[in-house]
């Protein structure tokens, strides 16, 4: 059993533990989000329109970049809450999936020089053909308390404050490859994060009337935890093969913030409370795991000058229903 399972179920028997405790209200609620992740660093490959490279003199070239570009993808997002727990304060747990389908690119056809912008410095040669794929895997897991106050009769505010729990997982898989002598090369790099911190923001609510109101929120998060990555290239030039790895393992520290404006419309059916809402909602996380680049050869192939970090930004929208009894 791993971690987040561990965690969601104390969660989730804490919850219900209290609900019955205290005879509160609870809520239930299921999400879809529809999000783009947004990244840099995604390059595989560079076409140039000229084959020679090693002209010495003056000479001019073009060439046009290869990325894996990501699009929206579908999601989910629920939720279980315990009203007025303690003198006011409400619980809520939350969890967030987004795993979406690979992003896949590869060079087209057409005459020219194929480089990779991802081979090591020591193992590059030249290809007529490159692919990649990129494929990131998001979970969030909250515990939240909140605590409802009215300004007025259509004003109502939220403040809030909480834990959250953070795991991203990031593949990427490149090939390149020459037809006319067989050389080929494959490079796989796997980079992980999660981190634990806490959460706290406000929420804003103003009612149009007693069925129909809009909201925004935001929250701040810092995380402290774990990054690994593990890159593993393999070369075949000429018949000879040669491979490379190289692994990390560090304590990083990641903050964020999250975003969301939407509205919602809610009725009594039956003794139960039910709504439906929607809206846009926009994430941004720092120090996320990126790809690393090795440019230098010989004793010097264990150095790297790119950056190791980077920022992960998810935006979209989202529409759900919920219902307390």
């Amino acid at each position: 059993m791993t971690l987040p399972q561990h965690t969601s179920r104390f969660f989730l028997l804490f919850t219900l533990f209290s609900a019955f405790a205290y005879g509160s209200c609870i809520e239930f609620n299921a999400e879809y989000i529809w999000w783009q992740p947004c990244l840099n660093n995604l390059d595989f490959a560079i076409r140039l329109k000229n084959s020679n490279v090693n002209n010495s003199g003056s000479f001019s070239n073009k060439g046009k970049y290869r990325f894996n570009r990501t699009d929206f993808e579908s999601g989910v997002r629920g939720g279980i809450g315990v009203e007025e727990i303690f003198c006011g304060w409400d619980l809520h747990v939350t969890y967030t999936y987004l795993n979406p389908h690979k992003a896949n690119a590869s060079t087209p056809c057409g005459n020219g020089l194929v480089l990779s912008t991802l081979q090591h410095g020591g193992f590059t040669f030249e290809t007529d053909k490159a692919s990649s794929t990129y494929h990131l895997r998001y979970q969030t897991l909250d515990g939240i308390l909140s605590y409802e106050q009215c300004l007025g009769p259509s004003h109502k505010i939220t403040p809030f404050f909480g834990v959250t729990w953070l795991d991203i997982h990031q593949t990427r898989k490149s090939k390149f490859s020459n037809s006319s002598n067989g050389n080929n090369g494959l490079i796989r790099w796997e980079g992980d994060y999660w981190g634990v911190g806490l959460r706290v923001g406000s929420s804003y609510t103003y009612s149009f009337s007693d069925a129909v109101n809009c909201f925004a929120k935001a929250s701040a998060v810092i995380l402290a935890g774990n990054t690994d990555t593990t890159s593993h290239q393999t070369t075949i030039i000429q018949q000879d093969t040669r491979t490379l790895g190289f692994s990390t393992n560090e304590c990083v520290c990641v903050p964020g913030y999250h975003l969301t404006l939407g509205g919602e419309f809610r009725r009594t059916v039956c003794g139960c409370k039910v709504y439906v809402r929607g809206g846009y909602e926009f994430l941004h996380w720092h120090n996320i795991p990126t790809t690393r680049r090795f440019p230098k050869s010989g004793f010097d192939l264990g150095i790297s000058t790119s950056p190791t970090k980077s920022t992960l930004g998810l935006h979209g929208i989202f529409c759900g229903t919920g219902f307390t009894f």
